[in-house]
């Protein structure tokens, strides 16, 4: 028996039959974990925001989730997302699950103390996502004691995948890519700045739709022009959102732009005598463990 199942069947013999539902929901895509006497079962399904997704897409994800986990179940929820923050609207996702399950416990939080429990577990320390957006806070443990306010889309999210594009975008437009970066970007970009514009202002995803360009980053981060483009946003990201945090040295990551470009953040925290700490894509396994152990 493997130490993953040992774990798994010990944590069920101290409790009742009633499974644990986690979820990890972003607005594009979430991932869940099904804790089980038999295991633990992954799966994916759509995602979900409350602040800017109406209920629909609520019962949309819901839709998708009962063909993995049917309906009536006793059921203990653990459900991090985005835009999961006030209070009515935990209300509003926590009422949405009471419908279809026999709810014994339920905990609606950020997607935020979900990058922090699966990243630091019960300990103390800094956590970040760098993602289509970005964020930080430092979590003691137990929760997020502190944090720089997020402004998101279009103020904010600096650092992240959406602030990557915008910069490419940016460069491109205004002139001051090289030839060979103008060349691969004339591939994918209108030339009139005006039809892009147009076609940003049509975007239901104006965040995702700027920071599908990063991809362009990834493929040429070698470049000397890419370099410096990433090295600025990471800088402004340190700057806002860990200027204040500076007594841990060692900083913790989620998402996508920080395990893609885990090299070239890794420079920027150097410069500031900041060490990478643990970089995951996606929390929903650390996720796993810690309500394993907890």
């Amino acid at each position: 028996m493997t130490i993953a199942r040992w774990a798994t069947m010990a944590y069920f013999c101290e409790m009742d039959t009633t499974k644990v539902l986690i979820g990890d929901v972003g607005a594009t895509s979430s991932d869940w974990a099904l804790l089980t006497p038999a295991g633990i079962r992954y799966f994916q399904a759509t995602g979900y925001n409350p602040v800017t997704q109406s209920r629909e897409q609520l019962d949309m994800l819901l839709t998708e989730v009962v063909q993995v986990v049917p309906p009536g179940q006793a059921l203990e929820l653990r459900y991090y997302g985005a835009g999961a923050g006030s209070a009515l609207l935990k209300e509003q996702i926590g009422d949405s699950f009471k419908r279809v399950y026999d709810m014994r416990d339920m905990e609606i939080s950020s997607d935020l103390l979900a990058a922090a429990r699966a990243t630091c577990q019960d300990g103390p320390g800094v956590v970040c996502i760098l993602g289509t957006g970005s964020n930080a806070g430092i979590y003691d443990g137990v929760r997020i004691v502190e944090q720089t306010p997020t402004l998101g889309y279009p103020l904010g999210d600096e650092g992240s995948g959406t602030d990557i594009g915008k910069r490419l975008v940016k460069s491109f437009y205004y002139g001051l890519l090289p030839a060979d970066l103008h060349s691969v970007m004339m591939d994918v970009l209108p030339e009139d700045r005006y039809d892009f514009l147009k076609e940003l202002s049509k975007s239901q995803h104006p965040n995702r739709f700027l920071a599908q360009f990063t991809r362009i980053a990834g493929k040429y981060k070698s470049h000397p022009y890419v370099r410096g483009l990433l090295a600025r946003s990471f800088q402004d990201f340190i700057t806002i959102h860990l200027g204040k945090q500076k007594k841990y040295q060692k900083i913790n990551f989620v998402g996508s732009v920080a395990y893609y470009f885990c090299a070239e953040l890794s420079a920027s925290l150097a410069k500031e005598e900041l060490t990478m700490g643990m970089v995951i894509q996606k929390p929903i396994e650390g996720l796993a463990e810690y309500h394993l152990a907890t």
